[in-house]
């Protein structure tokens, strides 16, 4: 190779090391910066969240049960439980549910610099979110004689917005949320829920995303 070749080699690969050095200082130091608009957000790359709180639904009560894991506080999974400890007005005894969520507020907030604070602001307008699975319930013995099975599932969908009770992404919230589940037999009414529930969350590292990471050889 002649020693122009060699010039044109290390060009592009001088260029590449100058891009990551930049990209890991300035992320080292927007996790130093309180006032970054994150507020926690990227000191990992996974969301844990639970929850647990009372769900009204039309009519009946229930106690409701949350787990979430959201990858960059943007898109996850759910696993959600029901449980009306046999009250007659419940249409539904208990129910398991689980899907995938998406929080399309955060990243196109940052992206395009809206997060100005308060803190508190622009974490409860991020949170906003929607989510779509399906559920198996199991339905009161009453309303399960023939043709109606005891045992229902269908589809589910929600939308859901939480209230920080600290100025970061770690911490306690409050989390309102509204929901319908579509049963797959016909003679089973659509179900309208409401729920609210008490919360943490919790970042935790596990540096798929980090700029730092290596190879291993």
């Amino acid at each position: 190779m002649t020693a122009r070749g060699a010039r044109r080699t290390a060009l592009p690969e001088a260029v590449a090391a100058v891009v990551a050095l930049a990209c890991l200082t300035s992320a080292r130091a927007a996790r130093a910066d309180d006032d970054d608009g994150l507020y926690g957000r990227f000191d990992g790359d996974l969301m844990l969240s639970a929850e647990v709180g009372p769900t009204e639904s039309f009519p009946g009560e229930a106690l409701s049960v949350r787990l979430g894991l959201h990858y960059l506080v943007t898109a996850g999974v759910f696993a959600a439980y029901d449980e009306s400890f046999g009250l007659s007005a419940q249409p539904v005894w208990r129910a398991f549910a689980g899907g995938v969520e998406l929080r399309p507020l955060f990243l196109a907030r940052f992206a395009t610099d809206f997060e100005h604070g308060p803190a508190l602001l622009d974490l409860f307008a991020d949170s906003f979110a929607l989510a779509l699975g399906g559920y198996v319930a199991e339905l009161p013995p009453g309303s399960c004689e023939p043709p109606v099975r005891c045992l229902d599932t269908g589809l589910v969908a929600a939308a859901s917005i939480e209230l920080p009770l600290l100025p970061q992404i770690d911490g306690p919230f409050l989390a309102v949320r509204t929901s319908l589940r579509w049963s797959e037999q016909e003679e089973v009414a659509l179900d309208g829920m409401v729920g609210l529930t008490l919360g943490w969350h919790g970042i935790v590292p596990t540096h798929l995303v980090d700029a730092s990471d290596r190879l291993v050889p």
